[in-house]
């Protein structure tokens, strides 16, 4: 999700409404073209900012990333449907059902509490515990030199 976001531009809330079938033909591509259109908003209602329709990429890399992501979910969970999110939530986590979260996007805790937090620790950032996502990015709780905190 990390480089989807980085690499494309995309905002979050718009990653997260990404089903399966806006981006499945690509797969056969080292680029892979992202639509955002309107109707996103059915599945995350922030998902298309103002309504306009656009175009933007996954670069080699990511696109390589995303095929290991989905091939997972596919030993996992079968077959991937159209309509699945790209991105869903943890069904244990989530207290849902594995059959529900497939078509849900992650929601906003999921993604700071959960993967930000897993990225820091696989970075080998010392207090991940710490890591959170505020409005100018990505910060850490720990204490500045003189006493007071990064983040609010």
């Amino acid at each position: 999700m990390i480089l989807c976001l980085y690499t494309s531009g995309l905002r979050h809330k718009t990653l997260l409404a990404l089903r399966y079938k806006d981006v499945k033909h690509e797969f056969k591509n080292d680029i892979i073209l992202v639509p955002v259109y309107p109707e996103m908003k059915k599945v995350e209602p922030n998902a298309c900012k103002n309504n306009i329709p656009y175009y933007t990429f996954f670069d080699p890399l990511t696109t390589e990333a995303l095929k290991a992501h989905l091939r997972g979910r596919e030993n996992g969970f079968g077959p991937i449907e159209d309509e699945e999110t790209l991105f869903h939530p943890d069904p244990q986590r989530a207290g849902i059902k594995r059959d529900v979260a497939r078509f849900k996007p992650l929601n906003k805790n999921e993604l700071k509490d959960h993967i930000l937090k897993r990225a820091a620790r696989s970075a080998g950032i010392e207090e991940w515990k710490g890591v959170t996502r505020t409005a100018s990015g990505s910060r850490s709780r720990r204490p500045c030199a003189r006493g007071g905190r990064m983040v609010r």
